[in-house]
């Protein structure tokens, strides 16, 4: 499959513990080609047992796969922030304005909080009672969000295992 042809792609890195034990980590890339079709590749790594990165395929695999993400889909939506547009992610948007969530637009001025957690769960809160969580596998090209969430909003925090 060409990456012209990756319309989208959804991360999830999943860190697996059994009685308080870190176990592995499960990594899965669903590369989108249009639609609902598309290919998932991924595997599991204890990284615990493997100590450098060049000693996992699965993290080459994730590294490449998050490059080119990146190289591919943020240059288009930097040019359609910097043009006053709103660049969609799914149920998600985001403008130099604030961020649109399914329960209306939150200028940036009212976000409180933006953090994504060490669980993969992302949320945003606003002043009052407004807040919205989702997983960060359900972002389209979560990377390429994050990166325009942390340029809009430099306090957006993230909290790594």
């Amino acid at each position: 499959m060409p990456w012209r042809a990756v319309t989208a792609m959804h991360q999830d890195v999943t860190r697996t513990y059994v009685n308080g034990g870190y176990t592995g980590t499960h990594y899965a890339y669903r590369l989108l080609t249009g639609g609902r079709h598309g290919v998932t590749v991924g595997g599991f790594l204890n990284e615990e047992t493997v100590a450098r990165p060049t000693d996992s395929q699965i993290r080459e695999l994730a590294q490449i796969v998050l490059d080119e993400t990146v190289r591919r889909a943020l240059p288009p939506a930097v040019a359609a922030l910097e043009a006053g547009e709103r660049v969609a992610f799914g149920e998600v948007a985001v403008d130099g304005r604030g961020i649109a969530l399914p329960s209306g637009t939150a200028p940036w001025e009212r976000v409180r909080d933006c953090e994504w957690r060490g669980d993969g769960l992302v949320v945003v809160r606003t002043a009052g009672a407004g807040r919205w969580a989702r997983e960060a596998k359900d972002i389209p090209d979560f990377p390429v969000f994050w990166a325009l969430v942390r340029e809009l909003f430099p306090q957006a925090r993230e909290y790594r295992r």
